[in-house]
């Protein structure tokens, strides 16, 4: 008989010790502590996150009202729409697993990947209605076929059984979704391109699909500061603020400031001065690695100049301007600066940016 080790017993896992880990714990999150806060824009539609989080619950429910439930495949053909957003969590929450197909293949391996995949259900997008179609026809089952009706998209014919708004409205929006019992089960399947013989079929479990989320937020050095001009200041105020995030916080307070005066957050003013702003920080702290975040920001100016007369040159100008600028007059922005924020030596590798009041940690 093996030993067993005090540690053996009495520490088995219960709601007091161990939560599975999952994306949907995330959304929650951010639904509880941000309600009022825009999650998803789309055209002339916006969601707050208690919405989107309201709506995710609705197509949880209405799956799991329509048979779908642990094991089950919900296949997507959709583009960047709010409906594959919500998919992501509503799938997921009727415990089923989220298979998004690749919308530039063909019809053959669609056809392929429902079947392979099981999926007892498909959203699609009109726009993708001539290549889903003849998919459908080469199944041997057929998935319960609900089309989203994108108003942003041009051409394509109704496929479906219903249609998705209609769809979750059966749903209860406050549904009483859990965790998986076991953070191992199945969030996601994707498939690859099968250039060399049939797609393969790659599984995310919901621990990795958490964890992979973090390690995103982290590598891209997502901060507060970006989202709340409170946060900026708060930071600023308490010197609360980590070496990735220090110029971001500081650019942050700085470029909020400046779009309430020169114009809403969706004009060209917030990609030109949050651009111009990250180079001026940047060259005041010596921290080069925070231009790579430049390109990013520098994405509508070339979105728009496609679209305004002359814009191309114009756009080009401007992003010289942007880098350039700077450089002539960064000496007068150091001596204002050196006003209100101290920049701290760090060892290599590091920095932190405090205020001058900054209380001390506590022990």
């Amino acid at each position: 008989m093996a030993n067993v080790s005090a540690y053996d017993t009495g520490l088995d896992r219960n709601e007091a010790n161990y939560t599975p880990l999952s994306p949907l714990s995330q959304l929650a999150r951010t639904a509880y502590v941000y309600p009022q806060r825009p999650a998803v824009i789309h055209g002339e539609r916006s969601y707050t996150w208690s919405e989107i989080y309201a709506r995710c619950r609705r197509l949880g429910s209405a799956l799991q009202r329509a048979g779908i439930g642990r094991g089950d495949t919900v296949a997507t053909m959709l583009p960047n729409v709010p409906a594959m957003y919500e998919a992501h969590f509503g799938v997921a929450m009727a415990g089923a697993v989220v298979n998004t197909l690749n919308t530039r293949l063909d019809a053959e391996s669609i056809a392929f990947m429902l079947g392979h995949a099981e999926a007892k259900v498909l959203l699609t997008d009109r726009e993708f209605s001539s290549t889903v179609d003849k998919a459908l026809r080469l199944t041997k089952a057929r998935p319960l076929v609900i089309d989203v009706d994108d108003v942003l998209s041009d051409g394509g014919v109704l496929l479906g059984d219903t249609d998705y708004e209609r769809f979750i409205a059966q749903g209860d929006p406050r549904f009483a979704w859990s965790l998986p019992a076991d953070e191992w089960d199945a969030i996601s399947l994707n498939y690859t391109s099968g250039t060399t013989g049939n797609p393969k079929g790659v599984v995310y479990h919901h621990r990795g699909a958490y964890l992979n989320a973090l390690g995103n937020a982290l590598a891209f050095g997502l901060s507060a500061a970006l989202c709340s001009l409170p946060g900026c200041l708060s930071a600023l105020r308490t010197g609360n603020v980590t070496p990735d995030s220090a110029n971001i916080t500081v650019l942050g307070a700085i470029t909020f400031l400046v779009i309430m005066v020169v114009g809403g957050a969706g004009s060209l003013w917030g990609p030109i001065v949050g651009s111009v702003l990250f180079v001026f920080i940047t060259e005041l702290t010596g921290d080069w690695t925070e231009r790579s975040k430049v390109p990013a920001l520098l994405r509508p100016i070339f979105g728009w100049s496609h679209t305004a007369p002359g814009g191309g040159i114009f756009a080009v100008m401007l992003i010289v301007l942007m880098f350039v600028a700077p450089f002539g007059i960064v000496g007068m922005v150091k001596r204002l600066v050196a006003r209100f924020v101290t920049v701290v030596p760090a060892p290599a590798g590091t920095g932190t940016i405090s205020a001058p009041d900054a209380a001390p940690a506590e022990a």
